[in-house]
């Protein structure tokens, strides 16, 4: 997962939320080594009361969240993707444009070295006196 600078414009509520499916991981991880260990019990865990936070909804909500920024990561990557592509092409265009004028420039400068004649004036000035 790519995560950017994203973390920084979650909520203060959506940040807890993290902190709290990171150590319930945590929690799960040190419970089931220890069962692993030392043999699981048979005795099955007592539903959690009412006022304890529901940690299956925070993990869906986890997962909906990092879904989400998943997909606007990968939106802004195909948006700064396509406009480096647009970014090439117009710099190739310009770049055809560029050598399109120094050939015209090369002509009719050697077209005048070819003559021995004067430029004309440019278009801003009149004749010189």
């Amino acid at each position: 997962m790519k995560w950017g600078s994203s973390v920084q414009n979650l909520s203060q509520e959506q940040l807890i939320q993290i902190r709290l499916l990171f150590s319930l991981n945590e929690n799960r991880l040190v419970s089931k080594s220890s069962r692993d260990n030392f043999g699981s019990s048979e005795e099955e865990e007592e539903p959690a009361p009412a006022n304890e936070p529901n940690y299956q909804d925070l993990v869906q909500r986890f997962g909906r969240l990092e879904t989400h920024v998943d997909q606007r990561i990968d939106q802004i990557e195909t948006h700064l993707q396509q406009q480096d592509t647009q970014y090439n092409q117009d710099m190739g265009f310009i770049r055809e444009q560029m050598n399109d004028i120094s050939s015209n420039m090369l002509m009719i400068s050697n077209y005048f070295n070819f003559f021995n004649a004067q430029p004309p004036p440019p278009p801003d000035q009149g004749p010189s006196e």
